[in-house]
């Protein structure tokens, strides 16, 4: 930002590597945004407190696997799983300071074994296990710093996905056209 705050910093990697009957592919990322403060704007130098949080830090640290591997001439099983965790936190004043704190974890796993059955068909199980945890969390204080007794507990929010399947894929027939 040309003001000030919200320095950026990210980092990544990616290896793999294939061979005759396989391969894989990993990743990582960390993602940080500094927070803009109050103090940061020159529009905002009315305000009593200049700490107050305009843009919420942020971070996010993330993963990925990717991987196939052949068995024989006829099975091929493959693995996609993932990893992500964002925080933030923001401070705030109204007649009273606070902060807040939202937190998130997401991760999925996906396995799956494909069948080559001959004639161009093959058939594919597969399956995927996955979660999404949201964390969510207030404090207040008064002006002087005293932590006050309304601030609520940290909350937990959570959905998880579970699925599977069965595919089956091949030519039934053949058109005019090819």
């Amino acid at each position: 930002a040309t003001e000030g705050g919200f320095e950026q910093h990210q980092y990544n990697a990616v290896a793999g590597t294939t061979w005759t009957s396989g391969g894989f592919l990993v990743t990582a990322d960390f993602m940080r945004n500094d927070e803009v403060r109050a103090s940061d704007r020159n529009y905002l130098a009315g305000l009593p407190n200049q700490k107050i949080t305009i843009l919420p830090q942020s971070s996010q640290k993330s993963a990925l696997f990717s991987g196939h591997q052949a068995l024989g001439e006829t099975f091929e099983v493959t693995l996609d799983a993932f990893y992500t965790e964002r925080d933030t936190w923001d401070l705030g004043q109204t007649s009273v300071i606070f902060d807040t704190t939202r937190d998130s974890v997401i991760w999925l796993v996906a396995p799956a074994l494909r069948a080559n059955l001959g004639g161009d068909w093959s058939v594919r199980l597969h399956g995927a296990i996955g979660s999404n945890e949201n964390f969510n969390g207030l404090h207040a204080y008064t002006t002087a710093g005293a932590p006050l007794a309304v601030a609520s507990p940290r909350t937990l929010f959570e959905n998880r996905a579970e699925a599977a399947g069965v595919e089956a894929e091949g030519p039934l027939f053949a058109l005019a056209g090819g």
